[in-house]
């Protein structure tokens, strides 16, 4: 019948957007890799050109993605999935 629908999808889109952390990060523009794991894995919120050689991009993704950045102890190979 359709009756508690509206309920559900709250509750399932909280869940999501709790679950989500945002993030900071500055970055070579060319960094193609960086841009297209954070397209996919989240949304991408920002980003500010304040030089030739450089990108600031404010993101929100899953927290298990976030945790495997460059900048939290992991090399940049190793969160490519």
């Amino acid at each position: 019948t359709g009756e508690g629908l509206d309920e559900v999808a709250g509750a399932v889109t909280r869940f999501i957007e709790e679950s989500q952390v945002e993030v900071e990060l500055t970055a070579h523009p060319g960094d193609g890799k960086l841009l297209a794991f954070l397209a996919e894995k989240g949304r991408i919120l920002s980003q500010e050109y304040p030089s030739a050689d450089e990108v600031r991009i404010r993101a929100r993704l899953p927290e298990r993605y976030a945790k495997t950045l460059p900048g939290n102890g992991v090399e940049k190979e190793d969160w490519e999935d």
